[in-house]
Parts: C-alpha cells; sequence; structure tokens
C-alpha cells in the first residue's frame, strides 16, 4: 500500500472498480457529473484544505488511453478546465488510478495517453502520475484511509510543465 500525501480528496467513480479508497475529502462521482462542475468542486475543497490547497487528487475509475472515465468523462478536450486549480495553485499532484489512461493507443490522437497526461499536468500545474497498462486492485478489502493500494506495470510522471520526471 501507498500512502497518500494529505490533505487528500479522491473522486471515486460511480462505477468504480474494486477499491473505493477513502481520504481527507471522498466524493463518489456521479454519471451525470461535468468536468466543469468536477473541477469547481475540486477547487473548493482545496481552498478549504489545511495551507489552502489539496496535496494529492485522486481519480478512481475506469480509464483508457487519453481517458478518465469518471463522471461525464475526462479527454484531452478537457483539460484546459483544470487552468482554475493552477490559477491559485490548488492542487500539488493528480493521480490517476484508472487503467491504460497514459498509454499512447495512436500519437496525436483523442487516445494519445501521454499527450493527455502532460497537457493535464501543464493545465492544472500539478504533477500528474498514471499508468499505461491496467491498474488492477489487489483486492484489499479495508484500505486504510490515506491509501491506496500498489500500482501497476509501469507508471510515468510528468511535472507542472509537462516534462516527464
Amino acid at each position: 500500500m501507498i500512502g497518500v500525501p494529505y490533505p487528500h480528496m479522491v473522486l471515486n467513480s460511480h462505477n468504480v472498480p474494486g477499491i473505493e479508497y477513502k481520504m481527507w475529502n471522498t466524493w463518489k462521482v456521479p454519471k451525470s457529473t461535468s468536468v466543469d462542475h468536477m473541477v469547481e468542486w475540486v477547487a473548493k475543497v482545496a481552498r478549504g484544505a489545511p495551507g489552502g490547497c489539496l496535496s494529492t487528487l485522486i481519480f478512481n475509475s475506469h480509464g483508457k488511453p487519453g481517458k478518465i472515465s469518471i463522471g461525464q468523462g475526462i479527454t484531452r478536450n478537457d483539460v484546459e478546465k483544470f487552468a482554475a486549480l493552477k490559477k491559485e495553485s490548488l492542487v500539488d499532484r493528480i493521480w490517476i488510478i484508472a487503467c491504460k489512461v497514459a498509454r499512447i493507443k495512436e500519437a496525436g490522437s483523442i487516445t494519445d495517453g501521454n499527450y493527455f497526461c502532460y497537457r493535464l499536468a501543464q493545465e492544472a500545474g500539478a504533477f500528474v502520475k498514471a499508468g499505461s497498462a491496467n491498474q488492477t486492485p489487489h483486492y484489499i478489502f479495508d484500505v486504510p484511509y490515506g491509501y491506496i493500494d500498489d500500482w501497476e506495470s509501469t507508471v510515468y510522471t510528468w511535472n507542472p510543465k509537462g516534462e516527464p520526471i
């Protein structure tokens, strides 16, 4: 298990595969939720967090190359909306626990996970971490508050400038 830097927030999808994580702020996101509403809510929670920002924002959902399947879905067409977080330095890091989000299915297309992740990092002004393979839960039935289970396979990180590290 991996300890998550505090203060932390998790957005668990309505159909989260496996484990629903529990953080300082935990939100089970309905399928009908827009990206705009998710960003607005994250910003509001971050402003009320100790220190006025979130150390870690987690998306826990299904995914595919270049897409976080939470709410109505987040794709490269939505990353500019995360600039609202950068404007006030509201999030230090974003962890995407979803299958294949960082995978490059077709370079330069909507299914280019690398492009999606580096643009999300740039727009949010945060470190972004995501995997290129399936993120199969280990089915630990009671992951403690403030923890996630281990990452699967190769995981990539981009800095706030969008550079891989």
